[in-house]
């Protein structure tokens, strides 16, 4: 299993969709290897459906 901490990834500001697209490439790569990936929210402050819409478009 990858554990994706997005605080240490993104910051605790995750509102640019350009940083969404960041996570979802870096999901991608992990699941295309086979893994489980989780992903770590701890931390994140404030999260917009901008970034989560481009973190979902894979």
């Amino acid at each position: 299993m990858q554990t994706i901490k997005v605080i240490d990834e993104i910051g605790p500001v995750c509102v640019d969709p350009e940083d969404g697209t960041l996570l979802c490439q870096q999901s991608c790569t992990a699941l295309s290897q086979g893994l489980d990936v989780l992903l770590d929210f701890s931390g994140v402050k404030t999260l917009t459906s901008s970034f989560l819409n481009a973190a979902n478009s894979g």
